[in-house]
């Protein structure tokens, strides 16, 4: 399995694995050969640039109970975080997606959607470091 360039000398593969799992961005090695880190790098800034958005949406929409917007930008992140595999997150984003999606209301604490931010912060670090690496 390679984990180059995204684990460095003092990280293992568990460590990375709090974050994300990184067997996601070898299936895209291995289908995709030498095309693949560009490939990489551009699906990461990709995600780095219009996922705080999204984020941002669910904030939002949260607190004025937009259910719609909630709902889509919940989606929208779940699925977005799984192509990068950081499976936590996009876990959360699930959970979230249905809280949105029973009795047309938001059914989601507060507590939750701080756990979401906490997550989405860990990854965007995790993946904003080793986008430098590339």
């Amino acid at each position: 399995m390679v984990l180059q360039p995204y684990l460095d000398a003092n990280e293992t593969q568990s460590s990375a694995v709090g974050v994300t799992d990184l067997t996601v961005l070898d299936s895209y090695r291995q289908m995709m050969g030498d095309e693949s880190e560009q490939f990489i790098d551009e699906l990461i800034y990709t995600y780095l640039k219009h996922s705080a958005s999204l984020v941002e949406d669910l904030k939002v929409s949260f607190d004025t109970g937009n259910v719609e917007v909630f709902h889509r930008a919940a989606h929208t992140l779940k699925s977005s975080s799984a192509s990068l595999g950081a499976v936590r997150l996009s876990a959360i984003c699930k959970d979230l997606e249905a809280a949105s999606s029973q009795n047309n209301h938001i059914t989601v604490q507060t507590e939750q959607l701080q756990n979401l931010l906490v997550e989405y912060k860990r990854v965007c670090e995790f993946y904003g470091e080793k986008r430098n690496l590339l």
